[in-house]
């Protein structure tokens, strides 16, 4: 017998959402659970997702990557990242989608904080593949974060926030600290400010000289913290952005290139067509969009 999709709504008397903490988490099941994550949207932008699916397979794309997803399946999507589940006859488990702020409700963050941020400094989901015991301890904190997300009680937020932070240093035990260490110190910092400035600015700042100067750094020495960090230099991390999110547009919104180059400004539909053969790897939007196109067929 297949079971029903279960969500769960925030109750006319629960706690405010308030521009610094927001959480939701839903409940999605069997046949009604493709289209109940696919319709899953946050409208706010400043908001990490976690999927936690245990039953049914498909692919979920992240952006312009794809990921077999084969149950038990976590993942751990940064702020701003689009995602679509694709070729599912079925799945279950758990989306969760909250602020960075509420965490802070339940102290000792410094950690929890380190793994998520992985996902923004490096642009890439976290992925886990979870042992029996991992899974059995996944699942009973997601039906209490249910269970505690439908009523009202006394310190509802304060419980929410708990869970939250115990869920998170599951998955940080998982994966270890590999990534985690490089964003201690002042470096770590820097790029993860950094990092966070090129998504909210980059349709008008292009240039590492604007972000050094707003992060009251040298361009060289914010070049040689990105570099040390991710490996790349701050004007690469620059130009990657602005392909990545050409390719949100198309991919998520089938927006126009004269549109999308608009968005990201660029006055010159030819200079954002050159500027995006020539990074991303020598292929036009044009060959890019009617890849996107044969896929979807």
């Amino acid at each position: 017998m297949k079971k029903r999709l279960t969500t769960a709504p925030l109750p006319a008397n629960a706690y405010n959402q308030t521009p610094d903490a927001y959480f939701k988490v839903t409940h999605f099941a069997h046949t009604a659970g493709f289209e109940a994550l696919n319709s899953t949207r946050c409208e706010r932008d400043d908001c990490f997702e976690l999927i936690w699916i245990n039953e049914g397979c498909g692919r979920l794309k992240i952006d312009s990557e794809v990921y077999p997803v084969t149950p038990p399946f976590i993942c751990c999507i940064a702020p701003g990242q689009r995602r679509l589940l694709q070729s599912a006859q079925y799945v279950s488990g758990y989306h969760i989608v909250f602020t960075p702020r509420l965490l802070y409700l339940s102290g000792a963050v410094a950690r929890t904080m380190l793994w998520l941020e992985q996902c923004n400094v490096y642009r890439k989901a976290i992925l886990l593949q979870p042992d029996e015991e991992m899974q059995a301890e996944v699942d009973a904190i997601c039906r209490k974060m249910e269970v505690e997300y439908t009523h009202t009680h006394v310190l509802r937020q304060e419980i929410l926030a708990g869970l939250l932070h115990l869920l998170v240093m599951h998955f940080s035990r998982k994966t270890g600290n590999t990534g985690e260490q490089q964003l201690l110190g002042k470096d770590g910092e820097l790029v993860k400010r950094f990092m966070q400035m090129v998504k909210e600015q980059i349709a008008i700042k292009k240039m590492v000289i604007g972000y050094a100067h707003e992060l009251c750094v040298t361009p060289n020495s914010l070049n040689r913290a990105v570099k040390k960090i991710t490996g790349f230099t701050a004007s690469y991390q620059i130009q990657q952005q602005i392909v990545l999110e050409a390719k949100r547009h198309l991919l998520y919104a089938n927006t126009s290139m004269k549109e999308i180059a608009y968005k990201l400004g660029f006055d010159d539909m030819a200079h954002f067509s050159k500027f995006f053969k020539n990074n991303n790897s020598g292929q036009s939007f044009t060959c890019f969009k009617k890849d996107v196109l044969l896929q979807a067929v």
